[in-house]
C-alpha cells in the first residue's frame, strides 16, 4: 500500500469507491486537492481517500483575529470496507492528513490549528482508531429529529416577517453570507461548501426577513427519500428573541412536509443550551448523537 496526493487520473477509481467524494474533489472548493490523498494497493487500485475541508474559521487565518481559538480543518475519510487491511489504510490516510496540517503549522506557527472529525456514537471501534491516531473527544453533537408524518408543526407567525428561498447567484450568496457571519458570531460558513451544496437542486436556503433585512435562516437538503436536513440555523443578533428562528425553522418544516419527507433532522453542539431549548420547544427530539473529535496541531 502507498499514499499519494490526489490527481485527476484517480477520479474514476474514486467514483467507484465513494461517489460523493468524487463530487467533492471536482466541485467543492473547500476540499482543496492539495489537501486530498488516496491510498493505493499493490495493483494501484484506489482503496481509500482522505480530504481536509476548509472550515469557516479558515477564511480568517490571514487576518488579525484574536477571538478565534482554533482554525479548523474537517477530515473526511472513505476506505474500501472489503480491504483486509482497512484499519491500516485509514491510519495511513490520517497520518498523511496530519502531515499536511503540520505543513500549515509551519506557515502559521502562531495560530492554533485543529483537525476535526466526527464518529458515530455506537462505533467504538472507529473511536478507538481515532484515539490511537492522536485524536481526543471534544464534544457531543446531538442529532435531533422532527416527525413530519405524525407531529403538528407549530404556528410561528411574526409581525412584519416574510420568507423566500435564496436565489442561486453571487449577489444572493453574498447577502446570505453577510447575515450568516453576524449570526455565527462573526465567523461565516465556508462559501465553497455552500456553493457545493447548492449544486444539488433539492438544497434550499430559506431566508426569513424582518423589516426587509435577512434576520434568520435555515438550510434544507435531501438525505434520503424519507429524511431531509434542517441545518445551518442562525439568527442575526439584532433580531434574536423575536421568534425569527422559530419562524424560519417552521417554514422549512412546512416545505419539507409538502415535499413528502417524513423526518427532518438537525445537529446541535451538545453544550448549546439555547439552541437545544429552541429545538425542543418546536418538537424536535433526540434520535442519536455523534462524537466530535479533535487533533490539535
Amino acid at each position: 500500500m502507498k499514499i499519494e496526493k490526489y490527481d485527476e487520473k484517480y477520479l474514476e477509481k474514486v467514483q467507484e469507491l465513494d461517489f460523493f467524494a468524487s463530487l467533492r474533489v471536482q466541485w467543492d472548493s473547500s476540499a482543496d486537492t492539495d489537501n486530498t490523498f488516496v491510498a493505493l494497493d499493490d495493483n494501484d487500485e484506489v482503496v481509500g481517500i482522505s480530504m481536509l475541508g476548509y472550515d469557516g474559521t479558515w477564511s480568517y487565518i490571514d487576518k488579525n483575529r484574536d477571538d478565534i481559538p482554533k482554525y479548523r480543518m474537517q477530515l473526511e475519510i472513505s476506505v474500501d470496507e472489503d480491504a483486509s487491511n482497512a484499519a491500516e489504510i485509514e491510519l495511513a490516510l490520517i497520518e498523511a492528513s496530519k502531515n499536511r496540517m503540520l505543513e500549515y503549522k509551519k506557515q502559521y506557527p502562531e495560530k492554533n490549528l485543529c483537525m476535526r472529525c466526527w464518529c458515530k456514537a455506537e462505533d467504538s471501534e472507529d473511536q478507538q482508531k481515532k484515539l490511537e491516531a492522536g485524536f481526543y473527544g471534544h464534544n457531543i453533537l446531538w442529532i435531533m429529529g422532527f416527525d413530519l408524518k405524525n407531529s403538528v408543526i407549530k404556528e410561528c407567525n411574526v409581525a412584519d416577517a416574510s420568507w423566500s428561498f435564496m436565489e442561486r447567484n453571487s449577489e444572493s450568496v453574498k447577502e446570505y453570507l453577510a447575515a450568516n457571519e453576524l449570526g455565527y458570531d462573526n465567523i461565516q460558513d465556508s462559501e465553497g461548501e455552500l456553493w457545493f451544496r447548492l449544486g444539488e437542486p433539492r438544497t434550499q436556503v430559506l431566508l426569513a426577513r424582518k423589516s426587509g433585512k435577512v434576520a434568520s435562516s435555515v438550510t434544507v437538503w435531501h438525505i434520503t427519500d424519507e429524511n431531509a436536513a434542517t441545518e445551518n440555523v442562525f439568527t442575526v443578533p439584532e433580531f434574536r428573541r423575536q421568534g425569527m428562528a422559530s419562524y424560519a425553522i417552521c417554514k422549512g418544516l412546512e416545505y419539507l412536509k409538502e415535499k413528502g419527507y417524513e423526518l427532518a433532522t438537525l445537529t446541535v453542539v451538545g453544550d448549546n443550551k439555547a439552541a437545544i431549548s429552541l429545538y425542543k420547544s418546536l418538537g424536535y427530539k433526540v434520535v442519536g448523537h455523534l462524537l466530535e473529535m479533535h487533533m490539535d496541531i
